[in-house]
């Protein structure tokens, strides 16, 4: 591992330490610990397409 590694994957656990974040497994994002957003509103926004599909059919 080079320095430049190094020195992220530290300053990701400091802020990981302070604000009670960590990285989603399922998207590579930050998130709060527990919750993703994104992954939350992109399971949401695919059902309600398929809603809408379903009420102009």
């Amino acid at each position: 591992m080079d320095d430049i590694t190094r020195r992220l994957i530290k300053e990701g656990e400091i802020t990981q330490a302070k604000y009670g974040t960590e990285i989603c497994p399922q998207c590579g994002l930050l998130r709060p610990k527990n919750f993703c957003f994104t992954c939350w509103n992109n399971a949401l926004m695919k059902e309600m397409e398929k809603r809408e599909e379903w009420i102009h059919q």
